[in-house]
């Protein structure tokens, strides 16, 4: 499948490309330091900013997996509901999940219409809680509580299926971004919706043991990647600003979709697509 895609889009592409260098070496806040500016006051920047490296997952799930029928979105770990906010579900229902109660009120800004739910999904019915990965606060894990843990607000994902009545949906998106134990929520919500074979998946992949865990789970699915035809040799979601400028030139892009069913030849991936086999 190949989408065009307009010049306007692509030069957005490289102005927020630019921004993000100039925000890696934090030159935006240092100007609005200088000029005293809240940065509330940019908010709308920064939220660009972010989204513009997920643009051909948003691209794909808006122009070719909602189109097909989707009529549920569910969002685990919905972080700070960027990335949800862009999904359109015009006729279905869209929820997210995030158990960092701080995050509620951005997800609120920035998902407007979306069900909310401060809590985690866990596979199965027990105690846990949070483990923060200190090199990247939005990376936080839900893990099995032990000793004197703080807990967290969580919900099985029997109970989930049951509350939303997924099993009566047509065809349910469930978008999984939980830094890690994507396979055991794959697992239990293949359990129990295999009966309906209704769900598309689409998971962070960060091994390739995590991949082959869902694949053998998932062994009547076909596994797919998205990713821009033109990203330079960066192993990059949004590619280089140099392949962004060529693609600017020749006034088009690419946007490929493959076909990873048979094998994974690197061990992270943004999102792989799995589809249930006709």
């Amino acid at each position: 499948m190949i989408y065009r895609i307009s010049r306007l889009y692509l030069f957005k592409r490289i102005i927020a490309r630019l921004l993000v260098y100039l925000n890696d070496l934090d030159i935006i806040h240092r100007i609005l330091k200088t000029f005293s500016v809240h940065l509330g006051d940019v908010e709308g920047i920064f939220h660009f900013l972010n989204v513009e490296r997920e643009v051909e997952n948003i691209l794909y799930i808006n122009d070719v997996i909602i189109p097909s029928g989707v009529t549920c979105y569910l969002d685990i770990g919905g972080n700070y509901g960027q990335f949800s906010g862009e999904v359109r579900m015009d006729n279905g229902s869209k929820h997210i999940f995030e158990p960092n109660t701080n995050l509620i009120s951005h997800i609120e800004e920035y998902s407007p219409g979306a069900n909310i739910y401060p809590k985690a999904v866990v596979p199965k019915v027990g105690n846990y809680t949070y483990v923060e990965n200190t090199s990247n606060s939005g990376a936080n894990h839900v893990v099995l509580a032990g000793g004197d843990s703080k807990l967290i607000e969580a919900i099985d994902v029997k109970s989930v299926v049951t509350d939303l009545s997924l099993k009566n949906e047509k065809l349910v998106l469930i978008k999984i971004d939980v830094e890690g134990i994507e396979p055991a929520l794959i697992e239990s919500f293949h359990d129990q919706l295999k009966g309906r074979n209704n769900a598309i998946y689409a998971f962070e992949c960060l091994s390739k043991e995590n991949y082959k865990h869902v694949k053998s789970i998932l062994f009547n699915y076909s596994f797919k990647e998205v990713r821009f035809r033109y990203q330079g040799k960066e192993d990059r979601n949004w590619g280089s600003i140099r392949d962004i400028v060529k693609v600017l030139i020749k006034g088009s892009d690419e946007l490929l979709i493959n076909d990873i069913t048979s094998s994974v030849n690197r061990n992270f991936y943004s999102l792989i697509y799995c589809f249930p086999n006709e």
